[in-house]
């Protein structure tokens, strides 16, 4: 069931890219949230039920974080050559699995649906909230994305896509 609440300001998800992206626009935007259960495919399907929008030059964006481990971000302590490779490791196969053009729209789809399984998922999103609007921008497009940032951030690997 989903509701509007007029009461509520742009999470920092909304706020954060659009005040980057456009600092002084003053543009129409919509904020949707994540589905209660984080479901990856009810998300994917989200953004196939969205796709029409794109003919509509309607900007979509998918805001989260390739990695998002707040207990190693605020750890305050240098991130180990361990956890490196597995950041690395994720990090690897998300760009993989999102920018490949020899994966079908299908294979693509079965592979983020089953996010959990790639290595080391959960080390990466203990909780999947900030990766599931990447789920959301794969099923608008169903062709590969784009790679269009792959650098470090505080330390950790981080990737950003283009559909």
């Amino acid at each position: 069931k989903s509701s509007l609440d007029k009461t509520r300001g742009f999470d920092h998800g909304v706020f954060i890219p659009l005040k980057l992206l456009y600092p002084d626009a003053s543009i129409p935007c919509v904020q949707i949230s994540l589905l209660k259960g984080l479901d990856p495919k009810k998300h994917i399907e989200i953004g196939k039920a969205l796709s029409s929008l794109i003919k509509e030059n309607i900007l979509i964006i998918g805001s989260g974080m390739s990695f998002h481990n707040l207990k190693v971000f605020l750890s305050n302590q240098e991130i180990t050559k361990n956890e490196q490779k597995s950041i690395n490791d994720f990090d690897q196969w998300l760009v993989k699995t999102c920018t490949d053009h020899n994966l079908t729209s299908k294979e693509r789809e079965k592979e983020l649906s089953n996010w959990h399984n790639a290595p080391n998922a959960r080390f990466c999103h203990p909780r999947e909230e900030h990766l599931l609007p990447l789920h959301v921008c794969a099923g608008i497009k169903s062709n590969p994305a784009e790679l269009v940032f792959n650098d470090d951030i505080m330390g950790a690997k981080c990737s950003a896509f283009l559909w």
